[in-house]
């Protein structure tokens, strides 16, 4: 039995693996910083939980910095409400090994009224992505 067969059901964050290959949309319901410790270093990191998903996605620089370019604001408060759109990449860790990881899509996808006339606030836009089982 592999790491993967035991954290996979019980983990409250969103993996690769749990993207399924597919490229789900999601709106983010919420957006803090919340201090992780990983290898015993403690480090701080804004976490987004999605309307509608159980699990979290804590964003690396790499994907906070890109939802900011596409939003237009690194005040991640504001983020609550945009639709982004995520997909499956691999990155190279530091000792070399290369493992899949989740990024942001380039562009986004097609907001509500509400986002375009404000900037921020959900949406009521209901689609096809509620049936990805995260």
């Amino acid at each position: 039995m592999g790491l993967n067969d035991i954290y996979e059901n019980n983990s409250k964050w969103l993996k690769a693996a749990d993207l399924q290959g597919t490229k789900p949309v999601v709106e983010i319901d919420t957006a803090e910083v919340r201090e992780n410790t990983y290898n015993g270093e403690t480090k701080k990191q804004i976490v987004l939980t999605f309307t509608g998903k159980e699990k979290v996605l804590g964003l690396n620089f790499t994907n906070a910095q890109r939802i900011s370019q596409l939003i237009g604001t690194e005040d991640f408060r504001k983020w609550v409400g945009w639709r982004i759109k995520l997909y499956t990449d691999q990155t190279k860790l530091q000792n070399g090994q290369t493992v899949d990881c989740i990024r942001i899509f380039p562009d986004l996808p097609e907001q509500s009224d509400y986002i375009k006339g404000q900037m921020t606030g959900p949406s009521d836009a209901v689609t096809d992505e509620d049936e990805i089982p995260f």
